[in-house]
């Protein structure tokens, strides 16, 4: 009986260790403006979304119109992710028979990206993105 209390013990004492008290704060990150170009098949990307990314942080979402975009995205090392939907078949599961949404851009440029752009604080930070 002392091997499964001892268990429980080391447990309790990891978690109780483990725990902070939560007041530590998520340092807030600066934003600052970013534009840039995204071409597919060397053409401009119609319309969609480019994602910066800083691991811990919610993503910075920007629509892309025309190939071009604009808006803010936290200083530092950003992953960067591109979208862009049309629609797809509907869920055999739903009665209404809407269509899902059905992502253009190789997987290699969103969910698998290795793009990355550094944003600095206190300069032009103009990003373009060609996918093949």
């Amino acid at each position: 009986m002392s091997r499964p209390l001892s268990l429980f013990t080391m447990l309790m004492i990891g978690a109780i260790l483990g725990c902070g008290d939560g007041s530590k704060e998520r340092k807030k990150l600066e934003e600052v403006a970013v534009k840039g170009s995204v071409t597919l098949k060397d053409k401009p990307l119609a319309d969609g979304e480019i994602y910066f990314i800083v691991s811990g942080y919610a993503p910075n979402i920007i629509a892309i119109q025309n190939g071009e975009y604009a808006g803010t995205a936290k200083v530092g090392a950003n992953r960067v992710e591109i979208r862009s939907w049309k629609d797809g078949p509907p869920l055999s599961t739903d009665p209404t028979n809407k269509p899902t949404k059905v992502n253009t851009v190789p997987q290699q440029f969103n969910d698998g990206s290795k793009l990355t752009a550094e944003v600095a604080s206190k300069a032009e930070n103009t990003f373009s993105f060609k996918i093949p």
